[in-house]
């Protein structure tokens, strides 16, 4: 007659499903922090464009300003060859109206630069104000994968973060995918009981 045989030490030790599912859940959590701090950061670049929309809104960039300083630094025109009969010198009162008529355009440049830098820093507020919306929404997500609650919002982000190339896309599968296990599934169903770390 033989007698049962205790399992081996190792194969108690070495993790249940659901210790693994808790470790994977806590990685993801922390990982959704770092991607979000990163996001957040990188939502700072496109203040770039807000100051170059208020240089140009304010005036600060004025191209009627840098047409007067080039013409300042402008040579006298060249004598025409000797012996040729052509004047290639224009009269003075052409050069008058050509000046009179180049410093209309640039006015009218000056004008569209302000409306064309309240567009740049339109769009520029926007791209950063959206960058940091979604850098708060991922770190909530870590938020509530850490507290097994939420599910379905997880899942809406990491799906959100696959369209971020490509650690935002590497975040997400990963999240997506113990997500989707039945046991993961299971601990967000049951009851919360908060773990210490």
């Amino acid at each position: 007659m033989e007698t049962p045989q205790n399992p081996p030490i190792y194969a108690q030790s070495a993790g249940l499903p659901a210790d693994q599912d808790a470790e994977h859940l806590r990685l993801l959590s922390i990982f959704h922090y770092v991607y979000a701090g990163v996001t957040a950061f990188f939502a700072f670049f496109p203040l770039i464009y807000v100051a170059m929309g208020i240089a140009l809104m304010s005036g600060q960039v004025s191209f009627d300003e840098m047409a007067k300083d080039a013409a300042g630094k402008q040579q006298a025109p060249l004598a025409p060859a000797p012996g040729n009969g052509i004047d290639k010198n224009p009269r003075p009162d052409d050069a008058a109206k050509g000046d009179e008529l180049t410093r209309k355009q640039l006015k009218e440049f000056d004008d569209n630069a302000r409306v064309f830098g309240m567009l740049i820093a339109g769009v520029g507020s926007a791209f950063a104000l959206l960058g940091w919306i979604f850098a708060v929404l991922v770190a909530v997500a870590g938020r509530k994968l850490a507290k097994r609650r939420g599910r379905t919002f997880c899942m809406v982000i990491a799906a959100l973060c696959c369209l971020m190339v490509p650690f935002g896309t590497i975040l997400g599968v990963f999240t997506l995918v113990v997500l989707s296990r039945p046991s993961v599934q299971a601990l967000f169903a049951a009851p919360q009981r908060m773990q210490p770390w």
